[in-house]
């Protein structure tokens, strides 16, 4: 058996500020929708399919990584549509940070992973097509209120359905 899986920290601040310019994007563009509130994280590594056997590692590297580093926060730069061309996210970009680098870099370098990116700290708050995104002009938003505290790690299995992926958290660790 094989489990998709992904490393990161769940977004626990600011959820209703966050969630009223997803309501405005998703006046302006009805069909892009909101990813699950409970779903949003910034990803440390995705090792994606692995067996049972790399599962269980995972788990111990993150028991190990969760207690060795500290609780640390990101700033907000900037909510922005990604990718750039044919776009089928919006992101809510945080401003790279060394905490976040030396995680993102800790997990590459124990589960033996190859990033296929630089860090790039971000939150996918919702989803959508970019044949059916009408504008891609966002809201004025004042985002420095959105700083995120981020005092834990979880292991995320990925289940990929019609509609969208949908996380189930396997294991959660406070940070030390």
């Amino acid at each position: 058996m094989s489990f998709r899986i992904f490393i990161g920290s769940p977004v626990v601040d600011h959820e209703q500020l966050i969630l009223q310019t997803c309501q405005e994007v998703q006046h302006i563009n009805p069909v892009w929708r909101i990813v699950q509130p409970s779903s949003w994280h910034v990803t440390y590594a995705f090792p994606g399919n692995v067996s049972e056997e790399a599962l269980m590692e995972a788990m111990d590297v993150t028991e190990l990584i969760a207690q060795e580093f500290e609780p640390y926060t990101l700033e907000p730069d900037r909510f922005l549509f990604m990718p750039e061309k044919n776009p089928s996210m919006l992101w809510l970009r945080m401003k790279l940070n060394p905490s976040f680098e030396r995680l993102f870099e800790a997990f590459h370098r124990e589960l033996n992973l190859r990033p296929s990116h630089a860090p790039n700290p971000h939150v996918t708050i919702m989803r959508g097509n970019a044949k059916r995104l009408v504008s891609t002009s966002l809201p004025e938003v004042d985002t420095a209120p959105l700083k995120q505290l981020f005092s834990g790690i979880n292991i995320y299995r990925s289940h990929l359905q019609p509609g969208g992926s949908r996380y189930e958290v396997i294991r959660s660790r406070a940070m030390k």
